[in-house]
């Protein structure tokens, strides 16, 4: 069975109402949002919901506002933690939740009122996993954002080919065939939940892709619709195009546990497509420090310690006979050795390429 496009009869089996959907609401310093996410929530259409909001030790009132909801809305509950990180959050959550399927909404954003009961209407039970697009949402102004894979319902030899094999990576330059965004997806629970049990609390960087492509590698129906739902707020921050101490070792967790679970898919191309991920991210990780002036004898010591792991090195032999562009080529040159003419060479790039 390959890829349908006939969403519509995929479900006629399948009592959509008497699923429940548990939606875990990871907060964390969002007070100002927060009350226009979970009234989102609130106003889906479909209503069988259990909603897991996870007050992660925020000092300001996200924690009073989540009990005050609680108090209006008996689907909804809290978790008062201590402070712990994203990954934390999500397990805690996680841990009681009891809907069929799991899915997520970050305490900034937002999510439109037919989310879950258009996605649900779109599979039977036997799907793992349920994809939609989202709006790219900043100051008003909203974008939809697609993923590069074609819709439809992906089993068989299909998702391996057609799926499976570009999940994580599209091409050889590298662009997610699937982003790796939890909040648009639903994931059925027994696929979803041991595998986010298991990501390493140290993980801070990449805590949606730690459990995505894992889930895709596993999974063996998955649909996709080109329909966008969900409201990411673009804010004026990003994990990995900024300095501070430590920085490389949150990179490395992240490539580390996707290195490690490819191993499970010998069969498959994943073990490449975490090498080119992987090289994406430093590329980004560096140029991201010479756009913003990060004096070198500041950050050499963040270099020092990806050069000095193997990863740097398995990538530098793989880029060597795949396309990637000739800034990731400079990068990966520079930590797998770490010599001032390289980086010098690098730095000239990059600002040459900005100008042209």
């Amino acid at each position: 069975m390959g890829i349908s496009s006939h969403f519509w009869s995929a479900g006629k089996d399948y009592n959509m109402q008497d699923t429940v959907i548990s939606v875990i609401v990871p907060i964390y310093k969002v007070a100002e949002y927060l009350q226009e996410c979970i009234e989102s929530i609130l106003q889906q259409t479909y209503k069988n919901l259990e909603i897991i909001l996870v007050d992660d030790g925020s000092p300001d009132e996200s924690g009073d506002i989540c009990d005050s909801y609680a108090k209006e809305d008996s689907r909804i509950k809290v978790i008062h933690k201590k402070n712990g990180g994203l990954v934390s959050s999500r397990k805690a959550g996680c841990e009681i939740a009891t809907g069929q399927y799991i899915t997520f909404v970050d305490g900034d954003d937002k999510i439109a009122p037919n989310m879950y009961e258009e996605m649900l209407s779109w599979a039977g039970e036997d799907t793992d996993i349920i994809i939609s697009d989202f709006y790219a949402w900043k100051e008003g102004n909203v974008e939809p954002i697609n993923q590069h894979i074609k819709e439809g319902v992906y089993t068989g030899n299909c998702l391996n080919a057609e799926l499976k094999s570009h999940a994580l990576c599209y091409n050889e330059y590298f662009s997610f065939g699937i982003l790796p965004s939890v909040c648009n997806k639903l994931y059925r629970r027994e696929l979803y939940i041991p595998i986010q049990m298991r990501v390493p609390d140290r993980i801070c960087l990449g805590e949606d892709a730690s459990c995505t492509y894992p889930c895709i590698m596993r999974a063996q129906k998955v649909i996709y619709k080109k329909v966008p739902f969900y409201y990411y707020r673009v804010r004026e921050t990003s994990m990995t195009r900024t300095w501070k101490k430590g920085k490389s070792e949150e990179l490395l967790a992240l490539i580390e546990w996707l290195k490690l679970d490819a191993v499970n898919f010998p069969d498959t191309n994943m073990q490449q497509q975490v090498l080119l991920y992987s090289c994406s991210l430093l590329d980004d990780y560096v140029t991201g420090n010479i756009n913003n002036k990060i004096p070198l004898r500041q950050i050499k010591d963040e270099y020092r310690t990806l050069s000095g792991h193997g990863i740097v090195k398995e990538i530098a032999e793989y880029i060597q006979t795949s396309r990637t562009s000739s800034r990731s080529k400079r990068v990966i040159k520079y930590l797998n050795n770490c010599r001032l003419m390289d980086y010098i060479e690098l730095w000239l790039f990059i600002k040459w390429e900005k100008h042209h």
